[in-house]
């Protein structure tokens, strides 16, 4: 709560006049200045206290989408909920671009309880975003006070990395690379294919140990064996240009999946396969690190620092296109 500036001017004026009994050889006529001023000041402490009863009674919840990427605007919403009819008021959330509070709507009158405002958000950077909480304020009854109430809880989003074009030589050589053949996903085979949960009638011999005891639960490690099509793609994630290689790394993922093929990423931190959403969110975590050990034969190594892989294909940063169409 904080003073508008009529409310200041009227509070000012309000002690001047109500403290005209005190001052001494005055020529106003106390019987009417007096009540005047004390008016006023009646008035700041209405306004002061009013608008809590009704402000604190609504909650208001962000309502997000199931995918965020960065980058791309995204509709959001918040879901206020409330006794009846919600006073006029500004809802204020956060802004993630301009890293600050923002008007999104202004709200009242209405006598539904549950309200559903919109609007649109744009997140500049992949990773986890804290939402902070929704604002309702107003300045009822009498324009002299401004009320700000934090109306629910804050909230995070995991933002994935958006997948960006490749220029037309890149997809090229990734339509012959992949060409040449891949492998076939097997419980049985020889080379790590992805991690996955545990499940009831997995066999014991097929739980990866290391995984297991880093997730806290029973991981499950699927091989592949040659002869289908399984995608490696390598992220080195040294610190230079790492934003321009994750996005490298999301672009691939996408057109790996538009053709048909399974994908194993293959970070600091282990293989990791699965659905597109899934390797989108490991991408989305990815921090500077160091490049993985132990790569398989003929994968796609995402590196501007590091020589191609035998028998595989390397891409970087300029493989990117950067406007335009390539």
């Amino acid at each position: 709560m904080r003073l508008t500036p009529t409310g200041f001017a009227l509070l000012g004026l309000g002690v001047v006049l109500a403290s005209a009994p005190l001052w001494p050889g005055t020529v106003l006529p106390v019987v009417v200045v007096a009540p005047l001023g004390a008016s006023l000041l009646a008035a700041v402490g209405i306004a002061a206290w009013w608008p809590v009863l009704g402000l604190r009674r609504w909650q208001a919840a962000w309502r997000l989408p199931p995918t965020v990427m960065a980058r791309e605007e995204v509709a959001v919403a918040a879901l206020l909920t409330g006794p009846g009819a919600l006073p006029p008021v500004r809802l204020l959330a956060w802004e993630p671009n301009r890293r600050r509070l923002q008007e999104v709507g202004r709200l009242g009158g209405q006598d539904a309880p549950r309200l559903r405002p919109a609007w649109a958000l744009r997140f500049p950077r992949r990773g986890l975003a804290t939402l902070p909480p929704l604002e309702l304020v107003t300045r009822l009854p009498f324009g002299l006070l401004e009320h700000r109430h934090v109306a629910g809880t804050a909230a995070e989003v995991l933002v994935l990395p958006a997948p960006g074009r490749l220029h037309r030589r890149a997809r090229e050589r990734l339509a012959r690379h992949r060409s040449e053949g891949g492998q076939r996903v097997r419980a049985d085979g020889d080379d790590l294919a992805h991690l996955r949960p545990y499940r009831p009638g997995d066999h014991p011999h097929t739980i990866h140990w290391r995984a297991t005891a880093r997730a806290g639960r029973l991981v499950v490690a699927e091989r592949q064996e040659a002869g289908s099509l399984v995608l490696h793609v390598i992220l080195d994630t040294r610190a230079q240009r790492l934003e321009d290689r994750v996005t490298l790394a999301a672009t691939v993922v996408d057109l790996a999946g538009a053709a048909g093929l399974s994908v194993v990423l293959h970070l600091p931190s282990g293989p990791v396969g699965g659905p597109r959403e899934h390797l989108l969110e490991a991408l989305a975590m990815v921090g500077p690190g160091d490049p993985p050990v132990d790569l398989p034969v003929g994968a796609v190594l995402l590196s501007d620092v590091l020589p191609e892989p035998d028998g595989g294909l390397l891409l970087g940063s300029d493989d990117l296109a950067r406007g335009g169409t390539p």
